[in-house]
C-alpha cells in the first residue's frame, strides 16, 4: 500500500493506525518532508523519494503497489496558486498514475477536506447530502481535487468494458 502525505498531520496518523494493523507500508515523500511525525515508522517502512507532482517520480512510487492512500495536500500557501497546484494537479497525477498501472493498482483511497463542505453551525450541521461551499482557496482546491478523482475514475479497461 502507497501512502502520500504521511508525514503531515492527518497523513501521520494514518500511518499509525495502518502500522498498528501491522499492514505492510511504503510511503512517497518529498525530500524536503518533515519526518518528525512519523519518524518511529521509519526503520520498519520503506520510502520512496519523490513528489506527487513529479510524474517520474510518482511512477516509480508506484510500482508493486496495489492499494494507494492519496492524503497529500497543501494546506498553507505564499500564493493560491499553490493550492491549485499540489491539490487539484497533484490528486490528478495521483489519479492518472494509477490508472496507468492497468489492473495493478486495485484501489485508491483520495481523502479530501471539511473545507469542502464549507461552514457549519450547531443549529445546520454539515450534512453529506449539502452541496459543497468551500470559502477558502484551500477549500476550493480541495474540491476541484474531488472532480479529478471523480473525472476520471472510469480507467480505460472501464470504457472497454462498457463498450462490450
Amino acid at each position: 500500500m502507497l501512502l502520500t502525505g504521511a508525514s503531515g498531520f492527518v497523513g501521520s496518523h494514518i500511518l499509525d493506525a495502518l502500522r498498528a494493523r501491522d499492514l505492510p507500508v511504503v510511503l512517497l515523500l518529498r525530500p524536503t518532508s518533515d519526518k518528525q511525525f512519523i519518524s518511529e515508522h521509519l526503520p520498519n517502512i520503506e520510502v520512496r523519494t519523490g513528489s506527487i507532482n513529479d510524474a517520474e517520480s510518482l511512477n516509480a512510487a508506484l510500482w508493486d503497489i496495489t492499494h494507494v492512500i492519496h492524503c497529500a495536500g497543501c494546506t498553507k500557501a505564499r500564493k493560491n496558486a499553490e493550492f491549485y497546484i499540489i491539490n487539484q494537479l497533484g490528486t490528478r497525477n495521483v489519479v492518472a498514475a494509477a490508472n496507468a498501472r492497468g489492473e495493478q493498482v486495485q484501489r485508491l483511497l483520495h481523502i479530501s477536506s471539511l473545507a469542502v463542505s464549507g461552514p457549519a453551525t450547531p443549529v445546520k450541521p454539515a450534512c453529506e447530502s449539502n452541496p459543497p461551499n468551500p470559502l477558502s482557496a484551500y477549500g476550493k482546491s480541495k474540491r476541484l481535487a474531488e472532480d479529478e478523482v471523480v473525472r476520471v475514475r472510469l480507467t480505460v479497461r472501464d470504457w472497454f468494458r462498457l463498450m462490450e
